[in-house]
């Protein structure tokens, strides 16, 4: 493997018969239905990095969620959620929604989404990912 020669672990052949390193894969399951972006973000991140080699690059990443449900507000409680937390997260999210659907999607963007190069504001311009 030309671009990390200090590898050492698990190795494949692809279709066109070149040497990489082994895919990773993991799963997170979630103790309570939730639509956080904070759990959900902390417990994709805690399983890349138990599954992954830190030495490589990574080029894709996939995460797909199974058994979604509606958001109908009632929720089993416990003692180790910070629900005032929670609401107040769901209450930013709802926020944000509200100002996209009023004043666009390019109304509120990340600070990376300005910088030279970066192609947010101009995905969002586009229909299909085809200029209008």
């Amino acid at each position: 493997m030309e671009h990390c020669p200090e590898y050492d672990g698990p190795t494949s052949i692809d279709f066109y018969g070149r040497l990489h390193p082994k895919h990773s894969n993991g799963t997170v399951r979630l103790r309570n239905p939730t639509n956080s972006e904070a759990i959900i973000r902390s417990a994709v991140l805690e399983q890349f990095d138990k599954k992954t080699d830190h030495r490589l690059l990574y080029r894709r990443l996939g995460v797909n969620a199974i058994k979604v449900k509606e958001d109908i507000e009632v929720y089993q409680l416990d003692l180790f959620t910070d629900y005032d937390a929670l609401e107040k997260e769901r209450k930013i999210q709802g926020a944000m929604l509200e100002i996209r659907q009023r004043f666009g999607k390019n109304a509120v963007l990340k600070g990376m989404n300005l910088l030279d190069g970066a192609m947010a504001r101009e995905r969002n311009q586009q229909i299909g990912g085809h200029h209008r």
